[in-house]
């Protein structure tokens, strides 16, 4: 691990804005790299492209993990079924 963090440490580069000249995509930063930024005049286009992230990063995701997590609750449950006996019900032995 504290090699993979020393293989990352020339990447990384703190987000500051404004310090060099602006070109057409967004600003250059300090170690030199472009910063892009989206320039949407519309409101309108922020919230569809808001919506479109929310829906692909938590939304997708969530509905996959929760028919993943029914399929197992379902085949743990109809497994189980096979494993009790049938008819009547089941009777403790303990005498209380």
């Amino acid at each position: 691990m504290a090699s993979a963090r020393k293989r990352a440490i020339p990447t990384e580069c703190p987000p500051h804005v404004g310090e060099d000249s602006a070109n057409s995509c967004g600003y250059r930063v300090p170690c030199g790299k472009l910063q892009c930024w989206i320039d949407f005049p519309e409101p309108w286009q922020w919230q569809v492209y808001m919506t479109s992230v929310a829906v692909a990063l938590f939304i997708i995701p969530a509905v996959i993990i929760s028919a993943c997590y029914t399929v197992i609750v379902v085949t743990i449950w109809s497994k189980s079924k096979v494993l009790t006996p049938t008819g009547r019900p089941r009777v403790s032995n303990r005498s209380e």
